[in-house]
């Protein structure tokens, strides 16, 4: 089916509905998204962003080269360059766990291989990783500027859907490509990212990014 959806709505009007669903500041803070710090006012608070947290135990290490794998959760170590130390596969699941009737019981598998809780993963990386950021303040974060002139009747700041997909580095996770869609579905910008850091895996499973896309592009945000 080709067939695109049609919007009836004007732009303003949909933009008046769409404002019931902001994000209060609260929500962006609790929900990890980055907010500028009132006691640092040139960067930015990210809650719950930690490498050196362990989601398993739910707790912190205390060795700041340690790293916990964001993929299988193994503990690793790596060097003040940011090397790793010791160089292994990751073993792990990429599906989610997910719950499924099995002769009258629940039963929790994982999504990609139907593996069960205490199965092994079913895929290999190079690499452990982890996608958190090295500290918690980070600076370089810009805001959105103001308008020059205050909007009158039937007029909205604009609709715009932005979508980043994001590969694996030294550093965590960063930016590979940007795709912004106004109301209309129409594509207002499209580019790739060449990231900071070494990068260790692609992500191109979800991101659909391969090391041959990236190599030409020497575009930075």
């Amino acid at each position: 089916n080709n067939v695109k959806p049609q919007l009836l709505l004007l732009e303003y009007e949909l933009y008046t509905l769409l404002l019931v669903y902001k994000a209060s500041e609260r929500d962006i803070i609790e929900n990890g998204y980055p907010a500028f710090s009132l006691d640092f006012p040139d960067k930015v608070l990210i809650k719950n962003k930690n490498p050196l947290y362990n989601p398993i135990t739910k707790s912190h290490s205390s060795d700041p080269n340690t790293r916990i794998c964001c993929r299988c959760s193994k503990t690793y170590k790596i060097d003040i360059n940011g090397e790793y130390v010791k160089q292994e596969d990751c073993i792990y699941h990429w599906g989610r766990m997910r719950s499924q009737r099995v002769a009258g019981q629940i039963e929790k598998t994982y999504g990609c291989c139907s593996g069960k809780i205490s199965s092994g993963g079913c895929a290999v990386s190079k690499y452990h990783v982890h996608d958190s950021d090295d500290t918690q303040l980070l600076s370089g974060y810009v805001k959105t500027q103001p308008l020059r002139k205050p909007l009158v009747n039937n007029e909205s700041y604009g609709i715009y859907a932005l979508d980043c997909e994001m590969c694996y580095t030294m550093e965590g996770v960063e930016l590979v490509r940007v795709s912004i869609v106004n109301h209309k579905l129409q594509s207002v910008y499209e580019t790739l990212v060449k990231p900071h850091h070494k990068i260790l895996d692609y992500n191109t499973r979800w991101s659909g990014i391969t090391e041959n896309q990236l190599k030409p592009c020497n575009i930075t945000l």
